[in-house]
């Protein structure tokens, strides 16, 4: 069972397929470039537990019409830092465990094959592209990894040290990847492509996280610390579907930092049995909750939180919604407001689930909802019809 993959010379993975292979049936694929330039075969086994092997490999390709060796853009050498461990040592600042004896730096990407066997101890540096490839683990032990481009891949990062993400654009994370310590550091924002998890902490220093269709998730312990109106996950604005932030939460008080347009956090404390919750908004009011016509704006908070447990039994929670004064409907009166609850059926009702009450504090406001034990599409209500 083989992987054969190709890559262009700045550690960016074009195309890979895998596969059982042998004499009778070999594994076979097609690749059509989008560019002139050198392409990179690599092979591996597909699974770190088999046995080392022979594998041939027939490529069959059309060159460009003519290709000046001579001149620097056409060179035939690598513009990242690929790890190898060759040397079957951890020393990062040993160019026999790197491809062609490059090492990170500002100028190359960073990648870090998948089953990397030892994996390298890096020192603090700083790469353009980051790559850690599915089955791959990179320590950071007391050294930081500053990236400004993207991050590839679905391996994992562990350790005390922290990946910050300062780039110059919106940076992508595109892969399922696992990262202990994360630092978002970009005004232009960081997109997820794909899901995320943090198993230590999140820092917002500047910038957002935009959310999209993918989750974030946090176990028990991992925190969140520099959230506020300007740093925050951002969720999609649409009621049926979206990404959300998902911890655990206990009898402690647990932030939930997310907004759309404008920042909109919850902070949930469960008395009951600790469970997982997964968070999200969106920006209207809708009278199937996340499905069927706005409901009217008149007393009202155009906003709504889709709060979802991984159970029910024996949950108990206080709930503080918080929201920016423009998120106010028409004459919706923030000193006699109810949080309401939609079940999300054929009733198209929502629920009363608080006494009236005034906010508390000043843009953004908060208003707790305490015992709450149902759990769906919440919102904010000065109107005596809910």
């Amino acid at each position: 069972n083989i992987t054969v993959s190709l890559w262009d010379l700045d550690g960016n993975k074009l195309h890979e397929i895998s596969g059982i292979t042998s004499n009778a049936t070999p594994l076979t694929g097609n690749y059509t470039p989008t560019f002139n330039g050198w392409i990179v075969i690599k092979v591996r086994n597909t699974n770190n537990t088999q046995a080392g092997q022979k594998c041939w490999v027939n490529v069959t390709y059309t060159a460009p019409t003519s290709v000046d060796t001579r001149a620097i853009a056409n060179i035939a050498t690598s513009r990242a830092a690929i790890w190898t461990g060759n040397r079957g040592t951890t020393a990062s600042s040993d160019c026999g465990n790197w491809e062609e004896g490059k090492l990170p730096g500002n100028t190359f990407s960073l990648v870090i094959p998948a089953y990397s066997n030892p994996a390298p101890i890096l020192s603090t540096t700083t790469v353009t592209n980051f790559t850690i490839e599915t089955g791959a683990t990179l320590p950071l032990n007391a050294a930081n990894l500053t990236v400004t481009g993207n991050v590839f891949g679905g391996g994992t990062v562990n350790g005390n040290g922290t990946v910050t993400l300062n780039g110059a654009t919106t940076q992508n994370i595109n892969g399922s990847v696992t990262i202990a310590n994360l630092e978002i550091a970009n005004s232009n924002n960081v997109q997820l492509i794909s899901s995320l998890s943090i198993t230590s902490n999140v820092t917002f220093t500047n910038g957002k996280i935009i959310l999209g269709t993918n989750n974030v998730s946090f176990p028990s312990g991992a925190t969140i610390t520099g959230a506020n109106a300007n740093r925050y996950f951002v969720t999609d604005n649409t009621p049926s579907s979206g990404g959300s932030i998902v911890r655990s939460v206990g009898n402690v008080a647990t932030d939930f930092p997310i907004g759309n347009s404008r920042y909109t956090p919850v902070t949930l404390t469960n008395t009951g049995n600790a469970a997982t919750f997964s968070v999200r908004s969106f920006e209207s009011v809708l009278q199937g909750g996340i499905s069927g016509s706005p409901m009217s704006t008149t007393g009202l908070l155009n906003k709504s939180w889709l709060i979802t447990p991984s159970f029910t039994p024996g949950i108990n929670v206080n709930a503080t919604f918080s929201w920016d004064v423009n998120d106010e409907g028409n004459t919706f009166n923030r000193t006699n407001a109810a949080v309401g609850r939609n079940p999300i059926d054929a009733s198209n009702t929502w629920f009363r689930v608080s006494p009236n009450g005034a906010a508390t504090g000043t843009n953004p406001y908060s208003f707790t909802a305490t015992n709450i034990t149902s759990f769906s599409v919440f919102s904010l209500f000065s109107a005596t019809k809910v």
